[in-house]
C-alpha cells in the first residue's frame, strides 16, 4: 500500500511539473513570436503566470505530509456519523 501512496505522489508531481513546464513554454513561445497584438502578449503572460501556479502547487504538494493531505478525509467519516445520529439516518 505504501508504494501506491509513494507512486501517485510521484505521477502527481510529475503531471504538475509538466503543466508548468508547458504553460511556460508556451507563453514565452508566444511572447517570442513576437507579433504586436495585445492580445498575443497579454495571453504569453497569462501563460507563464499560470505555469508558474502549477509549479508552485507541485512544490506545495511535494512538501506536505502524506498525514496532512488524507486528513480531511479520515475526518469525514466520523463528522458524518455524529450528524447521522444527532439528526438520524437519511432516508434516500
Amino acid at each position: 500500500m505504501e508504494t501506491r501512496r509513494w507512486l501517485e505522489r510521484i505521477t502527481t508531481i510529475c503531471s504538475l511539473v509538466g503543466l508548468a513546464l508547458g504553460f511556460s513554454l508556451l507563453g514565452i513561445l508566444t511572447l517570442v513570436n513576437g507579433e504586436s497584438q495585445g492580445a498575443s502578449i497579454v495571453g504569453g503572460f497569462i501563460d507563464i503566470l499560470l505555469g508558474a501556479a502549477f509549479l508552485m502547487s507541485a512544490f506545495t504538494f511535494k512538501s506536505a505530509k502524506s498525514s496532512r493531505l488524507l486528513s480531511p478525509l479520515v475526518r469525514q467519516g466520523p463528522v458524518h456519523e455524529e450528524l447521522e445520529r444527532s439528526v438520524g439516518p437519511s432516508k434516500v
